[in-house]
């Protein structure tokens, strides 16, 4: 087979097909463009050896020329991240990005999705953190025990992406959710997010950055505001890891509780790693949390760690996973009156889950789950949450 003027004949040992009838029968239906075909059997392929990288190549160039040029992208760049790899395979790599064969500029992509769940140890009232905003990863406090504890509930999303420069470094980016609990009629919750990002990659060095804005809404009223300004630049250290350190800073703005009103600052050291089909970073730092008006307890400060990983489980199915875990102290007495000279001492776990799974080119099936526990010694504060969202997602591009 000819690609970009190599042959796969011609590959280094581990990149050029193997006598495999399979494999064969996969090339054949290439040659004679039966490309669906090939990309079924060519996955098959890939799935009993991960380290074929003449499959995962030839993988990649069907979906390419069957006109599935993100799928082919995320093949080419997990080859990328794989060390040693050989001249020939980056030079089809390099034509790939070149030629006739490269990806679709960006332009305006985003998605839709629809579907319902359950949420368990619900509390939607001002102050257990159960909200988060996708992409700022904030907690957003909303609890009280006098409201419904457990509910079915409805979930509506919608996200864009839009390239502000041809190379594709600047985007602006669009979120929307809306929620809505059976059980808790009047309190809704509804959440628009817009952000400018940029993202540069260079041969040795990685830079990123996000300026973003959030709202809330509760029951149909305004509740929240947040800003977040952030970045961090990774240096490459060889066989697929990079390391280097991260700055977020956030403003927190309540529309009727102003004693929460805060400023955030975290900083934070990142390991990452990226393979085949994994992808993972570790982040561990120090938040500090300053009040902007008088709150109980004062400041608050301790470390933070996060854990991310996205894995792509074959060519029709993806895994996201987050762990995030807080350890904050207050710096002065919450309450002498009720509690003497106690100091909150709260430690806030996260964790949340994401499957995909294609179901036709632009149509997926995913399954959100989420669970938040947050142990402190005044009870006010303390929760213990999950919920799980099943959802149909059309994605979109022109």
């Amino acid at each position: 087979m000819l690609t970009a003027g190599v042959r796969a004949a011609d590959l280094p040992a581990g990149a050029a097909p193997a006598a495999d009838p399979a494999y064969r029968e996969a090339l054949d239906d290439l040659e004679a463009r039966r490309f669906r075909r090939a990309i079924d059997r060519l996955n098959a392929v890939a799935t009993r050896d991960p380290a074929n990288r003449g499959a995962l190549l030839d993988l990649a160039m069907a979906y390419c020329l069957a006109g599935e040029p993100d799928a082919a992208a995320r093949l080419f760049l997990g080859l990328e991240a794989q060390p040693d790899l050989p001249p020939a395979i980056a030079e089809i790599i390099a034509y790939y990005r070149t030629g006739g064969c490269r990806p679709r500029p960006l332009g305006l992509q985003g998605f839709v999705s629809a579907g319902g769940g359950y949420a368990r140890n619900l509390n939607l009232a001002p102050l257990s953190g159960l909200i988060w905003l996708p992409g700022l990863g904030i907690d957003l406090p909303l609890g009280e025990g006098s409201r419904p504890r457990h509910s079915v509930l409805s979930q509506l999303e919608a996200g864009a992406v839009y390239a502000l420069s041809s190379d594709e470094a600047w985007t602006l980016g669009g979120f929307a959710q809306g929620t809505r609990y059976r059980d808790a009629p009047d309190y809704s919750l509804d959440s628009l997010q817009a952000s400018l990002n940029f993202r540069r990659t260079g041969p040795t060095l990685r830079t990123e950055a996000q300026l973003a804005h959030a709202r809330l809404w509760l029951g149909g009223r305004a509740h929240l505001g947040a800003t977040v300004a952030g970045g961090a630049v990774l240096a490459g250290l060889g066989d697929g890891w990079a390391a280097g350190p991260s700055l977020a800073l956030t403003q927190l703005a309540y529309t009727e509780l102003s004693a929460f009103d805060a400023r955030q600052v975290e900083l934070r050291g990142r390991l990452q790693w990226q393979g085949a089909a994994l992808r993972m970073s570790l982040d561990a730092g120090w938040q500090h949390d300053a009040p902007q008006n008088t709150r109980p307890g004062g400041e608050r400060r301790g470390p933070v760690m996060q854990l991310r990983a996205s894995w792509l489980a074959g060519a029709a199915d993806t895994v996201d996973l987050v762990l995030r875990q807080t350890w904050l102290n207050d710096r002065e007495p919450y309450n002498e009156a009720l509690f003497g000279d106690l100091r909150r001492a709260s430690r806030a776990t996260t964790v949340q889950a994401a499957w995909r799974h294609a179901l036709a080119p632009r149509l997926n099936a995913r399954l959100d789950y989420r669970y938040q526990v947050n142990r402190d010694p005044v009870g006010l504060f303390a929760y213990d949450a999950q919920s799980a969202v099943v959802s149909l997602e059309w994605s979109f591009a022109r």
